[in-house]
């Protein structure tokens, strides 16, 4: 009897489930948190906890860069 790959293996003790997930709100449900949301002023739609620092060079590089939805193009001032 051959051995296995690795690859065979896993195929054989592994279950993969393409669908994603789905969650069901109702408009209700869905008004009510879109209005908790707002009420948080600049810091909505953000995670509530995030501490992210941005390095100088990160900062530097978005000064000199457009916008994706323009091509992510670097700027150059004649």
């Amino acid at each position: 009897m051959a051995e296995k790959s690795v690859s065979q293996m896993l195929k054989e003790t592994l279950f993969y489930d393409p669908k994603p997930a789905t969650v069901r709100l109702s408009d209700e449900e869905l008004a009510e948190r879109r209005k908790a949301e707002e009420a948080r002023g600049k810091k909505a739609f953000t995670p509530p906890t995030r501490q992210r620092e941005v390095s100088k060079a990160l900062r530097a590089y978005g000064k000199m860069v457009s916008s994706a939805d323009k091509g992510g193009v670097r700027i150059v001032e004649d």
